[in-house]
């Protein structure tokens, strides 16, 4: 990510951070303490940097155009969205066949109606949570005080509901207020410097307390909240703690630069897009070839499957920079 010709590294680090813990989480099966702490920010952590990029860009007084950024973001988001959520429906249509079932048209629904398929419902969540935000603070220019009153009115809506279940139609918007919320936070860290100001010590215990307390919580993310008010507080804790040990390396001007992190934060949307595929395919052929040996050796099997699955992530996505960077704006 760049601001004024800059290359922001701490925020590369965190977005491929997060990345690989999205990944980490799709190769471990169930729902153990590991997968509870993963769920508890590793998606509302991209939400957070949304909003720290966003006061940074526009508080240079760069003026928010609306046709620009929706020309970007058909490009960069709306683009693979539909590509790859194409190719996931008749990559799951072709298994269901060769399977002896039929077509089913369920994902291809759920792609249109912009609720995803797999990973993919946060490509449409991410635009109308950032776009929405764009709209009232750089176009109508709302108070700051009177975005934290819709924020508290959001965040009182689901104290409220409990936990309640909306329609699944529904759930998109609901997601979409969330990440909304989330922006708003990352908005006041830059505003007021926050990452800036904690420290590697106060990182390091923030990060702690959160992911004690997230991980004694029950398993709550941003499909699922049992205690809004702890997942928004572990959530924030838990980004903002990643965020300013990242930060702070990155000030101290370290000549080792996490190469590594820089590359899955680059692209992480390529990552996303494309690892409910990958993913599927080691366990289909896992399931033909050892009989899910992976799958029943339970979480030692999730770590190994990780770390299988890494250098295929690695060449693919590498793939598609080099020839597919269309499908992602590039």
């Amino acid at each position: 990510m760049e601001m004024n010709n800059q290359r922001l590294l701490y925020i590369d680090y965190v977005k491929g951070i997060a990345i690989l813990l999205l990944l980490l989480s799709h190769t471990i099966s169930g729902y153990g303490m590991i997968k509870t702490w993963i769920f508890a920010f590793h998606m509302p952590i991209f939400f957070i940097v949304c909003g720290i990029l966003i006061q940074l860009k526009y508080s240079n007084k760069d003026k928010f155009n609306t046709t620009n950024y929706l020309k970007k973001r058909y490009n960069n988001i709306f683009k693979p969205y539909l590509f790859f959520g194409l190719l996931l429906f008749l990559f799951y249509n072709c298994i269901n066949i060769l399977s002896g079932g039929v077509m089913v048209y369920s994902h291809l629904i759920n792609l249109l109606t912009l609720q995803g398929i797999d990973s993919l419902w946060f490509l449409p969540v991410y635009f109308f949570s950032e776009f929405i935000f764009l709209l009232l603070n750089n176009k109508i220019k709302l108070d700051i005080r009177i975005n934290g009153l819709i924020v508290l009115v959001i965040f009182l809506f689901f104290q409220l509901m409990g936990e309640e279940e909306i329609p699944s139609f529904l759930g998109q918007v609901e997601r979409m207020l969330i990440g909304y919320v989330f922006i708003y936070v990352g908005y006041i860290c830059a505003k007021f410097e926050i990452i800036d100001k904690v420290n590697i010590r106060w990182a390091i215990i923030l990060l702690f307390c959160a992911s004690l307390s997230a991980c004694l919580n029950e398993f709550s993310s941003m499909f699922t909240m049992n205690n809004p008010f702890l997942f928004f507080i572990n959530a924030i804790g838990i980004s903002i703690a990643i965020m300013a040990v990242c930060h702070n390396y990155e000030k101290q001007g370290n000549a080792l630069r996490i190469n590594f992190l820089s590359f899955w934060g680059t692209n992480s949307i390529m990552v996303l897009c494309t690892n409910n595929i990958l993913i599927e395919t080691i366990r289909l052929l896992d399931y033909k070839i050892t009989g899910s040996i992976l799958l029943n050796m339970g979480l030692l099997g999730g770590f190994l499957f990780f770390l299988l699955l890494i250098p295929i992530m690695w060449s693919v996505v590498f793939f598609m920079e080099k020839k597919m960077g269309f499908l992602f704006g590039r």
